[in-house]
């Protein structure tokens, strides 16, 4: 708390004294409709295009959304997106896009940092695990969802969406500020975002967070107190072409003992007494274009590493001692250069080299039904090739052809792969447009479900022997997954105060990796997974004081094929509700006050039959759908400091009406804890 209050200080002395004109984020904050939908993201095509003329399904959330927003986290805000299930298990938050499945790590979603992968390389999902947040919303100008393939592009992870998130710059002014965040599940945190600007070619940001509270979960509340505490610290400079940023979370999580019962009354299951991580994530980028733009360039690498828990510290503390300390989990190294040319002014040529390296570290070598691991292959090298050709073939019909091939990796161990892409965008007028793409993907399986083969139950015996109870069985003959995707959708905004989104999907997946329970083991399903949807989505601006956004999202789950895995069941379609709605109003009576009310409703959706027999004693469980809303009251206190006033007051409330939803069925109570109110005070040096 002392490092963040030393800082909060030395920004109020070096702060600028003189007013900011009104820059890029500033007009962001004050987006007409219209003027939303030409706004351009960069995610879909690695190159800025106007948001209603982009391939894809594409949400956009910007920075005025991320301010009066009650969610406080990264998957809190991608609750409200049409296609996106986010829900609790006891560890951490699990995202699917478009997708269903048991396994919690997040896998198939593309985590892109300004446009540099953060993958975690050793479970492929987001890289924390135990994990309450990953991503400071204090440092995020912007986040572009990419609903759908985006292998192409950007390779293996990028299976069913790439979620990429725009982080501030020091030339932003608005970025200074000072809040404080305190309330319900033992919430304190402390945050500074301070910018400064070098002339015209040159800024630096310097943001930190000092933050605590609990898991909020009733598993955690029962048998451990769930108390996480950590810091964050992100910097980001710029000079001409050259961008450098430094990203560090450190943080801890109190164990839990767990008493079992049945014929091991008397028994627990017990946690190491903290969990904890540290991840260090750095990035250089160099940009330059020819003066006409004829051509551009970009260059840019990353590292990065993380130490600390391994799974084994929750699931197997008794297996080993050593789970119950930091452990080296390896590193990723990335290094991406891209090349780009407008080849008269209907074409665009777009061609990239990426070269990735990823070490698992010790991770994955503990477990003593493990066999030598001198065979595995815990570290591997991988380079990548693709093209995109942009062709306008008419002034209104625009064509994407991308391919992308990746190479075998060295040592051997996956093969080589293409995945393809054809996109159409037909723009009728700047409020109608309608698009179409057809695209492959892949998903390599990650270290932890190759190797990873510690216990995943056990059980501490009265006289202080540990019995293991199952166990991880990793696999390492799985095959990659594959997918095939077409869909179609309109963009349309038929008055300036309206905008409609429809889109609609048809994904074929083949060699879905699955965990086969009881013997929690990793394999690839012989079904074949047909998903099929349609998203609808809306912003409506009803007036100057009221606005109304939502949208719909309906996902039909079928199978294809015959054949079961090794504990004989069928191709589970679990954890995707049929019918999502989620709706947002924003009111704004005077200028110093304004009220959000946010719902976010799910309909029922299918639990894995293992765990449905042990908790509920039947199979084919559905979980109760249920809705949660959310509220945030935002005033200024009447205070002004040169001319504008910089103090405000906000109220959050979070599952307003107590609701307790079970939104992962597995042995131990995972419900949510219910309703929390925060209240937060924030400073503001340089608003208008």
């Amino acid at each position: 708390m002392r490092f963040i209050i030393g800082i909060a200080l030395v920004t109020l002395m070096v702060r600028a004294e003189s007013a900011s004109p009104r820059d890029s984020l500033e007009a962001m904050l004050n987006m007409s409709l219209e003027e939303l939908m030409n706004f351009e993201v960069i995610t879909p095509t690695h190159d800025r295009v106007a948001l209603n003329a982009v391939p894809g399904s594409v949400t956009l959330i910007t920075r005025e959304q991320i301010l009066k927003s009650p969610a406080q986290t990264i998957p809190e805000l991608l609750r409200g997106i049409p296609g996106v299930n986010v829900r609790w298990n006891p560890m951490v938050q699990t995202i699917d896009i478009r997708g269903f499945g048991s396994n919690p790590f997040t896998s198939r979603i593309l985590l892109l940092i300004d446009g540099v992968p953060y993958n975690s390389w050793n479970k492929g999902g987001f890289p924390q695990h135990p994990g309450f947040d990953f991503f400071n919303l204090d440092y995020v100008e912007h986040i572009e969802v990419l609903r759908g393939r985006g292998s192409a592009l950007y390779g293996k992870s990028a299976f069913s969406g790439v979620i990429n998130i725009v982080t501030l710059s020091g030339d932003n002014q608005q970025v200074n500020r000072v809040r404080a965040l305190a309330g319900d599940d033992q919430t304190v945190m402390a945050s500074v975002t301070q910018g400064w600007q070098f002339g015209t070619e040159g800024s630096f940001l310097l943001g930190a967070r000092k933050f605590e509270g609990i898991m909020p979960t009733e598993f955690w509340d029962k048998y451990g107190t769930g108390k996480t505490d950590g810091y964050d610290l992100f910097t980001k400079l710029k000079w001409r072409g050259w961008e450098l940023t430094y990203y560090r979370i450190d943080d801890q999580l109190d164990g839990f003992v767990l008493p079992l019962g049945g014929g091991l009354a008397g028994s627990e299951f017990r946690s190491a007494d903290t969990i904890q991580q540290t991840i260090d994530i750095a990035s250089v980028r160099y940009t330059a274009q020819a003066d006409d733009n004829r051509w551009a360039a970009n260059i840019h690498a990353t590292r990065a590493s993380r130490n600390g828990s391994h799974c084994g510290a929750c699931h197997a503390n008794g297996q080993s001692t050593t789970f119950a300390s930091p452990a080296d989990h390896g590193s990723q190294a990335y290094v991406e250069g891209q090349l780009r040319f407008r080849l008269g002014a209907r074409q665009e040529l777009l061609g990239g080299l990426e070269y990735r390296q990823l070490d698992a570290g010790e991770h994955t070598r503990h477990g003593d039904n493990a066999t030598s691991t001198t065979d595995h292959v815990l570290a591997y090298d991988r380079p990548a090739v693709y093209v995109q050709d942009q062709i306008q073939l008419t002034d209104r019909l625009q064509t994407i052809l991308g391919l992308r091939y990746d190479a075998p990796t060295s040592p051997d161990l996956f093969k080589d792969n293409v995945s393809p892409r054809v996109d159409m965008v037909y723009r009728h007028s700047e409020r109608l447009t309608v698009r179409a793409q057809y695209g492959e993907a892949a998903r390599y399986p990650s270290f932890s479900e190759m190797y990873q083969s510690n216990w995943f139950i056990n059980a501490k015996l009265p006289d202080g022997s540990v019995l293991p109870l199952t166990r991880f069985v990793p696999n390492e003959d799985l095959s990659a997954e594959s997918i095939q995707t077409f869909s179609v959708g309109v963009d349309l905004l038929p008055t300036r105060t309206l905008r409609l989104k429809v889109d609609a999907y048809r994904d074929v997946i083949d060699n879905y990796i699955v965990i086969a329970y009881p013997r929690i083991h990793f394999e690839n399903h012989p079904q074949q997974a047909v998903v099929s949807g349609l998203e609808v989505d809306f912003d409506w601006q009803l007036s100057t004081r009221i606005a109304l956004s939502g949208n719909y999202s309906y996902q039909h789950n079928g199978r294809r094929g015959h054949g079961v895995d090794s504990a004989g069941n069928k191709l589970e379609l679990t954890y995707s509700p049929r019918h999502k709605v989620n709706l947002s109003l924003n009111y704004t009576p005077v200028e110093s006050l304004s009220a959000h009310l946010d719902m976010r409703w799910r309909s029922d959706y299918r639990a894995p039959d293992f765990w449905s027999r042990i908790m509920v004693q039947e199979t084919d469980y559905d979980l109760p759908g249920y809705a949660l809303f959310n509220g945030r009251l935002d005033y200024r206190l009447p205070v002004a400091v040169r001319g504008h006033r910089p103090i405000r007051f906000s109220l959050i409330g979070r599952n307003l009406t107590d609701k307790h939803p079970a939104e992962t069925l597995i042995g131990v109570n995972a419900k949510l804890n219910g309703r929390s109110i925060l209240a937060q005070l924030e400073y503001n040096f340089a608003q208008k």
